[in-house]
């Protein structure tokens, strides 16, 4: 919900390593030229966290990880982040273009705001926050 349009990227077990897909991200990146690419902490399956850092490191980018409120501001120039550390959670600011990883805590109500379009109160429904796939998809093949 609230992104303008979505990329898949389709790949064999093959090229499933850390390295490709930072190198395929890199090049999706350099295409469209985004301000701020989101991204999951770690895969499930190596369960790493290495693909946001390498991709950031690729396209020497600042890199915000373990983000559990990420803050656009008005300016659209920079984002303040709460990420969660060993001791708890601190708060960063990180200028923009930049890449961001998120934790599981960023689903919450408030956890992502852009005062600009919504001022800094914003709140959702926490029925409305995520679309199914399932329910995307039927949506999609009726249109």
């Amino acid at each position: 919900m609230g992104a303008d349009r979505g990329i898949l990227i389709a790949a064999t077990t093959a090229h499933s390593m850390r390295i490709f897909v930072a190198r395929t991200l890199k090049a999706v990146v350099e295409t469209e030229k985004p301000d701020l690419v989101v991204m999951g902490k770690q895969a499930v399956d190596g369960d790493d966290n290495q693909v946001g850092q390498l991709l950031a490191g690729y396209l020497g980018w600042p890199q915000a990880t373990f983000l559990s409120t990420l803050t656009l501001t008005a300016d659209g120039k920079s984002a303040t982040v709460l990420r969660e550390v060993d001791t708890g959670v601190e708060e960063r600011r990180v200028r923009l273009p930049a890449i961001a990883t998120v934790d599981l805590r960023i689903i919450g109500k408030k956890a992502v705001r852009n005062e600009a379009l919504s001022g800094p109160e914003a709140e959702w429904e926490d029925t409305q926050r995520l679309a199914s796939l399932k329910a995307s998809w039927r949506q999609r093949r009726k249109s």
